[in-house]
């Protein structure tokens, strides 16, 4: 049993299903359900991305990563407060969020981004990474909104398939007063397969 389905186990923590009902753009018992506003789309190569981490080094290695994947559109910021700068002065397609930092931690600003209270679409997608792989943190981080979950240290490849996946298979976008957030059925695009550490340097 990997950890993701652990956190099917997790109902307590979790809650109640967010995908109640099935007609899209419709409003039914507190329900809304709506097509993602982000297209599906192969090429990542024009992707902005705002890196959300208090270590230096860190952002940098994500940077240098994904720009030998063709990716150089880079925000950078080292707190929950300069994330909510950038993303007022700027546009971006994704965050990539690490949870542990000084002033809120990644979970929390998700549940804000959800809200509208940061100034990025409520629908970005957001990646979270963190060095802790317990289940009922992953559990609370897709209930906070998260779109993926890496595992550090990762490789790049792990990032890379995280990304594709959030933009090749855009998932339906739901409202419910105690949810606000993408579809949480990962499995359904074969997504969230189980948290992957990086084994090899060259990956």
């Amino acid at each position: 049993m990997d950890i993701y389905e652990k956190t099917e186990k997790l109902a307590p923590v979790m809650g109640p299903s967010a995908t109640l009902g099935s007609t899209e753009g419709v409003a039914k018992e507190g329900v809304l359900i709506t097509p993602s506003s982000y297209v599906p789309r192969e090429n990542l190569n024009d992707l902005r991305i705002l890196i959300v981490d208090d270590n230096r080094f860190q952002r940098s290695v994500t940077k240098s990563a994904l720009s030998v994947k063709g990716i150089f559109g880079f925000g950078e910021a080292n707190s929950a407060r300069a994330a909510v700068d950038s993303l007022r002065e700027n546009t971006f397609d994704l965050i990539v969020i690490d949870n542990n930092m000084p002033d809120e931690t990644g979970i929390e600003f998700t549940r804000r981004i959800r809200q509208g209270e940061t100034g990025a679409n409520v629908e970005i997608p957001v990646i979270m990474v963190s060095s802790s792989g317990e289940a009922s943190m992953i559990a609370e981080a897709r209930n906070a909104g998260v779109h993926e979950f890496v595992l550090k240290p990762f490789s790049v490849t792990t990032l890379m398939e995280r990304i594709r996946t959030t933009f090749k298979y855009p998932r339906k976008f739901i409202r419910t007063p105690g949810y606000v957030g993408p579809d949480r059925r990962w499995r359904d695009v074969g997504s969230f397969n189980g948290v992957e550490r990086r084994t090899r340097p060259d990956v």
